[in-house]
């Protein structure tokens, strides 16, 4: 029923967000070692930055978001989140729901072994610095 998506499915911003989840988690290869997951709310946040530094090519627009229990509004790229779901959706990505001490049900996204290999495989070393440079801040 659920159709495998072919390599040439994804796109570099495909491949450039993954490669950005692999730097804020962490899927566990053994049962000492530690899991990492990053939210939802911080994922959206680092995607608008990669969109201003040119990391990816998405539009974004503002859009209303609960964090803790008031209402902001955020610049959030719909066109991100779709890829977000598509990752998850291709099992490149593993999805969590979580809920918060105010009873918000919230996302965690963690990369996959899949996810990993297919980043090893596909994405460009210049393309993986324009990345790393995103996650790393002066001062």
């Amino acid at each position: 029923r659920h159709k495998e998506k072919s390599d040439d499915f994804w796109t570099m911003n495909h491949m450039k967000l993954l490669y950005l989840i692999s730097k804020y988690s962490h899927c566990a290869q053994t049962v000492h070692e530690k899991e990492r997951w990053i939210r939802k709310l911080p994922m959206l946040v680092l995607i608008y930055e990669g969109i201003v530094q040119k990391v990816f090519e998405y539009d974004y627009a503002p859009a209303s978001e609960v964090v803790e229990t008031t209402r902001v509004y955020l610049n959030v790229s719909q066109e991100g989140k779709d890829d977000l779901d598509d990752l998850v959706e291709g099992k490149l990505v593993k999805g969590l729901r979580l809920s918060t001490k105010e009873h918000q049900s919230v996302t965690a996204y963690q990369i996959s072994p899949s996810g990993l290999a297919l980043i090893s495989k596909r994405l460009p070393d210049e393309e993986r610095q324009l990345v790393d440079d995103l996650c790393i801040v002066d001062g």
